[in-house]
């Protein structure tokens, strides 16, 4: 019997991470990074970035971190929310532009996969302290006001050398 269970176990375990491997618009995927300076500036790119942001609404950075997290927007913020990413180079040459947009994900679903989440905010500017989380990569969802979701990928860490340097697919 208990061979069955772990069987079971395995086999329900392996069938959810494929699940979300063969989606490009799953939640905790990430294919890569806008890089953004400490002013806020984007400086370049790693991989393929599934982010969905408009600088003129709302900014993160810099990206990556290892302290503190910018997030600013033109609107009010109402929530926020960090998901732990999982890295995926099968979705390298897919198109996000043509589908992501502010209506993908709900609140609730954010809400559900979030590691960490700050509600209710009503500001257009907040620091998030990323000196405390684990190694590696990660999903900041910001929604407005209005409900639009914007989102963007980051890496948390300790960076030597370049950006460039960081071993993305690890």
């Amino acid at each position: 019997m208990r061979k069955y269970l772990l069987y079971v176990i395995l086999i329900v375990s392996c069938t959810k991470d494929e699940e979300i491997k063969k989606e490009p618009k799953a939640i905790e995927i990430t294919t890569g990074l806008e890089l953004v300076d400490l002013m806020g500036n984007v400086t370049g790119k790693i991989a393929n970035p599934n982010i969905y942001t408009k600088r003129s609404v709302v900014a993160m950075y810099p990206i990556p971190t290892n302290s503190f997290l910018s997030v600013k927007s033109t609107s009010s913020i109402k929530n926020v929310w960090i998901v732990k990413a999982i890295v995926s180079k099968e979705f390298l040459n897919v198109d996000y532009s043509s589908i992501l947009n502010t209506k993908l994900y709900s609140s609730s679903e954010l809400k559900q996969k979030s590691i960490k989440s700050f509600e209710g905010l009503n500001k257009s500017s907040l620091k998030i302290d990323f000196s405390t989380y684990p190694e590696g990569h990660y999903r900041v969802f910001v929604e407005l006001e209005n409900g639009d979701i914007y989102w963007n990928n980051t890496y948390t860490g300790i960076i030597k050398g370049s950006v460039f340097d960081i071993d993305f697919w690890k």
